[in-house]
């Protein structure tokens, strides 16, 4: 099973289905495949391929944040080399969390 990795900050709000979507510089797998996470496993409902502006303007709610400026600040924040770049194409991975619920 293939590894996604999270930073320990996102586990309740995976866990607790507030986040479902993730984005990434590169594709961790296929539709209906079952990721590991480090808070248990995932399967991916959804594969997008957009602009990080597209992210922030229509998905900041999928990633578990309270805002879109809270989604391009958490963005800065684990890119801080090359930051915010809206015209970046990244991918979004929508997902159904099938570990143990809190």
């Amino acid at each position: 099973m293939r590894f996604l990795p999270f930073r320990p900050e996102f586990e309740e709000p995976i866990r607790s289905g507030q986040k479902t979507m993730t984005t990434r510089t590169r594709r961790y797998g296929r539709l209906g495949d079952t990721l590991d996470t480090p808070f248990g496993p995932v399967r991916l409902t959804g594969l997008l391929y957009r602009p990080l502006a597209n992210v922030r303007d229509n998905f900041w709610r999928a990633e578990g944040v309270g805002s879109a400026e809270e989604f391009v600040e958490t963005w800065v924040r684990l890119h801080p080399r090359k930051g915010f770049v809206p015209e970046q194409l990244v991918w979004l991975h929508e997902f159904e969390f099938h570990g143990e619920k809190p």
